[in-house]
């Protein structure tokens, strides 16, 4: 069964639940930097990504994508 197919069922809000082919295709060719992004554990949202702003040893501080 295609992915239309199964999408027809919402109708016209089909287009807004599902994420066309290119952008798919975008972020999932998109390169994930280690040494710049990662994720952080939360207690609400399971896990948030996260921006290294600065590398000081074992220690680094960072910017949550999701603020609260």
């Amino acid at each position: 069964m295609s992915a239309d197919a199964l999408m027809a069922e919402f109708g016209a809000a089909a287009s807004f639940l599902r994420k066309s082919d290119r952008e798919r295709l975008e972020a999932q060719t998109r390169l994930f930097d280690m040494k710049k992004e990662c994720f952080v554990p939360d207690p609400e949202v399971e896990y948030v990504k996260a921006k290294v702003t600065l590398r000081d040893g074992n220690k680094s501080p960072l910017k949550l994508s999701l603020e609260k």
